[in-house]
């Protein structure tokens, strides 16, 4: 990706003129972690890509982070849900969740101190059927 001599960029991010421009969009989150399980310990490392779509500078080869952050969730419900079901002896046949959140890039990009980043609300729709 090319940029404007102008820009200034920091932290990987062009601050000027126009602020929060990736000067590279995709981003690599790195997770070590070690937990035990069944008496054995189990050693994690891996690593999440993501991107920005391309009207914010991005490549859009990779889920964004708000779409990662959905994705999470909804893993982490589905886990709870297909758990609990089959402590109590209840064999699933579908289990989907879909996740709905509106968020405001003024407030993100910083370009509207009345606008907060981040969500006011996210909404879900766990589909079961057993």
């Amino acid at each position: 990706m090319t940029h404007d001599s102008k820009l200034k960029i920091l932290n990987k991010l062009a601050v000027a003129p126009y602020p929060f421009v990736p000067s590279d969009p995709q981003c690599r989150s790195r997770l070590a972690s070690q937990y035990r399980i069944g008496g054995q310990s189990v050693k994690k490392d891996i690593t999440i890509a993501t991107d920005e779509p391309l009207e914010l500078g991005g490549t859009n080869t990779h889920a964004n982070p708000q779409e990662t952050l959905m994705a999470a969730l909804n893993a982490c419900m589905t886990v709870g849900y297909a758990v609990g079901c089959a402590m109590e002896g209840i064999e699933l046949e579908e289990l989907r969740i879909e996740t709905q959140g509106d968020i405001d890039l003024r407030g993100f990009l910083g370009l509207d101190p009345n606008v907060k980043p981040g969500y006011d609300e996210i909404h879900y729709t766990a589909h079961i059927m057993t």
